[in-house]
This record gives C-alpha cells, sequence and structure tokens, in this order.
C-alpha cells in the first residue's frame, strides 16, 4: 500500500493505494473528524483492492450550499482522477460517515448519479438544512435504489444534537427501497477509532458502550467487505 496527499481537481486529497487497485471508493469523513480517524475503515477497502479517496470535510466553509460543495468536490475529484487513471471503471463506491454519510445519500439522489455504484451511510445526519426528511415533505430529495443493497445506511442511538427527526431512520422511512442496519447500543462516533478527535468528541459526548462501538465498527467493515467490490 501507498500513501500520498495530492490537489486533484482542485481538491486536497489523500489518496491511498492497494497492491492491486480494481476500483475507486471514496472515504468521507464526519464533519472536522481528522482522516486518520478512519485508517481501519481505511484498510479494509484497501483490503478490497480499492484506491481509497478522501477529503477533510469542513462544514464551516463554504458558509451557503455546503453539503452540495462537498458533492461536487467528489465529483471533481473523481474526473479528474480517471483522467490520470484512464483505465479504471467509469463508476466508483462512496462510504460516508455523519454528515460525509449525508454528501453520500446526496450523490445517489441528485441528477448525474449513474456514477456511483455501492453507497453505504454510516449514521447520516441530514441536518443544516434537510434534504431528505423535511417534515411536511416539500421538497425532499428521493434516493433511487433498484438493487436494495445499492444504498446502505447504519444507525446508532445517535448523540447531542443530532435529531431523531433526520436520522437514517428518518430517512429510510422515506426511502423504504434503502437497506437499514441498526447498531444497538452505539454512539455516533462509533465509527471513528479513536473517538473522532478532540472537536467532535466535545461536540458530541459518546453515549454509546465501548462493546456497543466496537461492535457498530466491526459491522460497518462487515458491510464494506460484503457490498463493495
Amino acid at each position: 500500500m501507498t500513501e500520498e496527499n495530492a490537489t486533484i481537481g482542485g481538491v486536497k486529497v489523500t489518496i491511498s493505494r492497494p497492491d492491486n487497485p480494481t476500483g475507486v471508493t471514496f472515504l468521507l469523513p464526519g464533519s472536522m473528524i481528522p482522516l486518520s480517524e478512519y485508517k481501519t475503515t481505511k484498510n479494509v477497502l484497501l483490503g478490497k483492492n480499492q484506491w481509497v479517496l478522501s477529503f477533510y470535510i469542513n462544514v464551516m466553509w463554504p458558509p451557503c450550499n455546503n453539503h452540495l460543495a462537498q458533492v461536487n468536490k467528489v465529483r471533481r475529484v473523481f474526473e479528474a482522477f480517471r483522467e490520470i487513471h484512464p483505465q479504471l471503471p467509469n463508476c466508483y463506491n462512496v462510504v460516508g460517515h455523519s454528515v460525509g454519510a449525508k454528501v453520500a445519500l446526496l450523490l445517489r439522489a441528485l441528477p448525474d448519479n449513474s456514477e456511483v455504484l455501492t453507497c453505504i451511510a454510516l449514521d447520516p445526519v441530514d441536518q443544516n438544512p434537510a434534504e431528505f426528511t423535511n417534515t411536511d415533505g416539500a421538497g425532499n430529495l428521493s434516493i433511487p435504489c433498484a438493487d436494495p443493497c445499492a444504498v446502505t445506511m447504519t444507525l446508532t442511538n445517535g448523540g447531542k444534537g443530532i435529531s431523531m427527526a433526520h436520522n437514517a431512520w428518518a430517512i429510510h422511512g422515506r426511502n423504504p427501497k434503502t437497506f437499514l442496519v441498526r447498531h444497538e447500543d452505539a454512539g455516533h462516533l462509533a465509527y471513528t477509532d479513536n473517538g473522532g478527535g478532540t472537536i467532535a468528541r466535545m461536540a458530541i459526548p459518546d453515549i454509546g458502550s465501548k462493546e456497543g462501538n466496537e461492535a457498530a465498527r466491526n459491522g460497518a467493515h462487515q458491510l464494506i467487505r460484503k457490498l463493495i467490490s
């Protein structure tokens, strides 16, 4: 495995390459969470012979249409990456956590989504703004799912500031063709390796048990092994 930091499509990206890459997966972190918090998840993806492309998500900038800006970053990076590696397939997988999971869902829901192969959204948070779970239903996006495993979401016990009206359960309720996995006794940051880093731990105190968090993280890794190829 090799790893480098580069600017691709105008985005600062961490690129991890397995020995024999066959596909591309974007690993999108939660808000303000260091990429180093997802090392074990990245290693699982590398074990599936995936190029792993990641970038830091700052939800404070840009201040307007931030989540859509992250979607556009993914698309720009993939287009530029394929210009460098034209032998790669013209589609990619995406694994996201928290706001990164919402970005993953947006990539499936918005037009021009044909490049997205498999989407795994770990405890997505559809807030600021809500785009799948507006309570009046006005303007909600729909997630197309011809294959029931094309979009898989996980649900934990949540955490401070995460509304049940805008979590994975709420998104699934409006998009029943998605696949939902419940991870009991796990907190929102269960999918990180060391609690999400200083900023995340301060913002969202852990409400999961040690065993529940570990089971959720391992469960996410099992989903990756099963669904991504």
